[in-house]
């Protein structure tokens, strides 16, 4: 009887959560049964079982090129900032493995810079020891610098030599994983110093635990040039190649681009700039995950998602490609939870809760006069 009382109060709780949801953009309603289905719902004691309900909601004009509306599977990816943000580069490896600047964390062990292994120690090295070591390794051939501003890792080759090169091996250290080094290839410099840097920031986005899934495209351009929702988390793009997350800004791929030009979308994601001529630039990501009911609600926002130990493995593509939904300008998701649905449930559950409550005192009561007999 207590356990009836607990799940009604559980199911009107939940109700009420779709109630709320309904006026927010991308919200998922959810359901709550006494039966799990055997579809990976989640209980929450006493038999009930929620599930999320992932179907699309109804889409509304905006007449905003920068709001979008994904029709069919998949997510929009967003990133904070922070997953971005420059490091003190004389710490201690261990002390910055510690404070999750890489994710993986750096390990120790050895690599190699044009043939010359180069030996990693987290307990003793600093990121520019390493860097420091690399110039050893190499005779001053190939030196190291990190650029806190652009949070990247630059290798020299100081030769001078028409054609020389940067050649990297990953050994038992992920320190070139790490710098992001480990996919980049020698590019030419002035005066035939070439060098290569590092393809995306360093500890970036590849740090699952800040990167968000969400429906909800109620996206802007802010005063930095960059496409991000309404809490100011960054919509990702993907970068041709390399598979990269990237931020998303209105320049062309000849560069040209400034914050008032208009751009539209197309349903595979390419970012048109207007202004420039109708010319190509950004490719906006999508993502997928396995399992969507493991999905765990994130405090950055209603309709954000974060992903858990449960999701699996995530999946980034583009629209209307490999299974994922195409993307429409100008529209909005909305939610998928009808307030009249919400509304008739509660009414529902308001009508059990007074009858199983006078049950309970009849059970209590007959209850207590047992115990008086005996």
């Amino acid at each position: 009887m207590l356990g009836a009382i607990k799940n009604i109060i559980n199911i009107i709780n939940t109700e009420s959560g779709n109630l709320a949801g309904s006026n927010i953009n991308g919200y998922k309603k959810k359901t709550a049964s006494m039966s799990s289905s055997g579809d990976e719902a989640n209980s929450i004691g006493n038999d009930l079982y929620t599930k999320t309900d992932y179907s699309q909601g109804s889409l509304e004009q905006t007449g905003d090129s920068s709001d979008l509306a994904i029709q069919g599977k998949g997510f929009f990816v967003l990133f904070d900032d922070t997953a971005l943000a420059a490091f003190d580069a004389n710490k201690n490896l261990q002390t910055l493995n510690s404070e999750n600047t890489f994710v993986p964390p750096i390990t120790s062990g050895t690599f190699t810079v044009n043939g010359n292994a180069v030996t990693v120690n987290t307990a003793t090295d600093s990121f520019n020891d390493v860097l420091t070591k690399i110039s050893t390794a190499t005779g001053g051939t190939v030196t190291g610098q990190y650029d806190p501003v652009q949070n990247s890792v630059t290798l020299t080759n100081n030769t001078g030599t028409a054609g020389a090169t940067v050649t990297l091996a990953s050994g038992t250290s992920n320190f070139l994983s790490a710098a992001q080094l480990d996919e980049s290839v020698t590019q030419p410099g002035p005066f035939n110093l070439n060098y290569v840097t590092s393809n995306a920031p360093v500890g970036s986005v590849r740090d699952f635990q800040k990167t968000y899934l969400t429906r909800d495209g109620d996206f802007s351009f802010n005063s930095d040039g960059f496409l991000v929702n309404s809490r100011g988390l960054y919509v990702a793009g993907v970068e041709a190649g390399t598979g990269r997350l990237t931020k998303i800004d209105k320049k062309t791929f000849e560069g040209g681009g400034d914050a008032d030009d208009e751009i539209n979308f197309t349903p595979n994601g390419i970012l048109f700039n207007v202004t420039q001529g109708v010319k190509s630039g950004k490719q906006l990501a999508l993502a997928d995950i396995p399992n969507p009911q493991a999905l765990a609600n994130s405090n950055k926002g209603s309709g954000l998602f974060e992903l858990t130990s449960n999701t699996g493995a995530l999946k980034i593509g583009t629209p209307d490609s490999n299974g994922f939904g195409s993307v429409k300008d100008q529209n909005i998701e909305r939610s998928n939870a009808s307030p009249v649905e919400s509304l008739t449930n509660l009414g529902v559950m308001q009508k059990f809760f007074p009858s199983t409550m006078s049950a309970l005192k009849v059970t209590l009561g007959v209850q207590d006069d047992l115990n008086k007999l005996m």
